[in-house]
């Protein structure tokens, strides 16, 4: 886009799409013209927290559409549930003589519904920040030509209030000093980490209820629907209640399933040259860890040292647990270190054909 002319459509038209699909491929590519649009104009080779949620965003879309998600649960749902599933094929018709059998049709359907739940949260979590740091970017950005002064005026009106209002003011404080900040001084590469930092803790505490929910996924109530229909609706209660247990069984070792099937998932970032597996550390880029300019934070790494749990070394980063939010961060906050200066995270996250299906309000062919 040119300085100072409004992005199209607005943030709001974005967030306004009933698809949640076509909605998160906005999303991606809004907060790619972003980034481009604060490198051109004041960040130069500096990463901004934009140009990083573009990769999220994008990672989060598989599991929105339902790339892989749903053969992920099945997999490991037929890995780990065989036992349970033959000790209910074996007991129930002596419990309930009726009763019928549990086969991979029924694996098949629970699988789908929970990936179903899983990504209505995953897309509520993506809408969510979208909606609260959007505004703010937008604003940045479309003002620029009226001086920084101006622009980060209109864009401290749109942020976000609330209990994170102090965060993100801070967040875009720092970005405001950087920015200021001549490009051979030492502070402006820690003064935008440290903006960025600010940024994606409050877009990580944001999204942690969305978190928290797609590996609480309601596992028993989706495999009584799933047996309602061919196994236990006929029964009357008389055979019913002894079967409880062995559906309780059985859910039990679902919901792990499930819980190690999105975690598996949702613990990566793909890129448009890396595809970063967080149950691993932090990658170094041709063998170094941290770019020129970031070698040393001093007292503007604040931020970044509030969640680095390495002692600044980008050791040991691994995350064992999607839902654990100091894990997370600990590898996001190295991650950003380490790639603030990558400049392939500016890379276009859609083809043009794809962006010309997005544009016509069609979902673009895939593989996205």
């Amino acid at each position: 886009m040119q300085p100072g002319r409004p992005l199209q459509p607005r943030w709001d038209r974005i967030a306004a799409i009933d698809d949640p699909v076509l909605r998160n491929l906005w999303i991606t590519q809004r907060y790619h013209e972003l980034a481009v649009a604060l490198r051109d104009w004041a960040a130069g080779p500096d990463a901004t927290w934009c140009a990083f949620a573009v990769w999220a965003s994008k990672t989060a879309g598989s599991v929105i559409r339902g790339d892989d998600l749903p053969a992920a649960i099945r997999r490991l749902a037929g890995e780990r549930a065989g036992d349970s599933v033959d000790r209910f094929n074996r007991e129930a018709p002596r419990l309930a003589p009726v009763a019928g059998s549990i086969g991979d049709d029924h694996l098949a359907r629970f699988a789908e519904r929970v990936a179903n739940d899983v990504s209505a949260d995953i897309a509520a979590g993506n809408l969510a920040v979208f909606v609260e740091l959007a505004p703010a970017f937008e604003s940045l950005v479309t003002a620029w030509d009226s001086g920084p002064q101006a622009a980060f005026s209109s864009a401290r009106a749109a942020l976000a209030q609330g209990s994170q209002a102090t965060v993100l003011q801070a967040a875009f404080d720092a970005y405001r000093q950087g920015f200021a900040a001549d490009a051979a001084s030492v502070r402006r590469a820690p003064l935008l980490l440290a903006a960025n930092v600010l940024t994606v803790a409050h877009e990580q505490q944001r999204l942690q209820p969305a978190i928290t929910a797609a590996l609480d996924a309601a596992v028993y109530d989706t495999l009584q629907l799933v047996l309602e229909r061919d196994i236990l609706r006929h029964l009357p209660g008389l055979f019913r209640r002894p079967l409880d247990r062995l559906v309780d069984d059985l859910a039990a070792v679902l919901e792990d399933a499930c819980r190690v099937a999105v975690t598996q998932t949702m613990l990566c970032l793909v890129t448009s040259d890396e595809r970063l597996d967080l149950c691993l550390d932090v990658p170094p880029l041709a063998g170094v860890m941290w770019p020129v300019g970031l070698a040393a934070l001093g007292s503007d790494g604040a931020p970044f040292w509030q969640w680095d749990r390495t002692g600044g070394t980008g050791r040991p980063t691994a995350v064992s647990d999607w839902d654990d939010l100091a894990g997370r961060m600990n590898y996001i906050v190295n991650l950003f270190r380490s790639r603030q200066r990558h400049p392939p995270l500016l890379d276009p996250p859609f083809d043009a054909a794809q962006l010309s299906d997005l544009r016509a309000g069609r979902r673009p062919a895939a593989p996205l």
